[in-house]
């Protein structure tokens, strides 16, 4: 705290350190299992408006970031600034903006609201649960962040609802170094 201050950075206490929801939705029953079903698979991004109406990314398909998400509610996200187009550059790591975690799915008053319990996030964290009021097609999500309304997003299955494919993802360690390292 001596080293901030030296540094002209002001402390004092803390009135609230974040919402509970974060923490009740961490003890919430689990999603609806049909719902859940229903959301798993593999999602391509194909527009992003913020605020809802002012398009600030537009993919085409299979070329934004992609969602994989299973039937417990586990998901990754994958958004990887230039990779979309084949153009990752070291400057573009900055810009990574993937995350993982569970999502819980729930209907309430007529709405399919959606948490997401981020486990991993590569751009700062918000203390808050990141929460999604979603209207479902036949191969598409469109997701508005709740309550506030502040950016939309549309989503579009790659994966076929009737099949059961699975994606398996390992996390390769990198103590001891691998005969292979990984890129990236």
């Amino acid at each position: 705290a001596a080293a901030l201050v030296r540094h002209g950075h002001a402390i004092w206490p803390s009135a609230k350190i974040c919402e509970p929801v974060p923490w009740k939705a961490l003890r919430a029953p689990p999603s609806n299992p049909p719902l859940s079903r229903r959301l798993s698979g593999v999602w391509s991004l194909q527009r992003r408006e913020e605020p809802p109406g002012t398009v600030v990314e537009e993919f085409m398909d299979g070329e934004g970031p992609l969602r994989l998400q299973a039937t417990g509610g586990l998901f990754i996200e994958l958004r990887i600034p230039g990779a979309q187009r084949g153009r990752a550059t070291p400057a573009a790591e900055q810009g990574e903006a993937s995350f993982c975690g569970c999502c819980r799915a729930v209907e309430k008053e007529g709405r399919t609201l959606c948490t997401q319990l981020r486990a991993v996030d590569f751009q700062p964290p918000s203390v808050d649960a990141v929460r999604l009021s979603i209207t479902m097609g036949k191969s598409t999500i469109d997701e508005l962040s709740y309550p506030s309304g502040e950016y939309r997003e549309v989503w579009k299955r790659v994966s076929s609802a009737k099949k059961t494919e699975f994606v398996a993802l390992e996390l390769q360690s990198e103590v001891p170094e691998p005969k292979h390292p990984r890129c990236g």
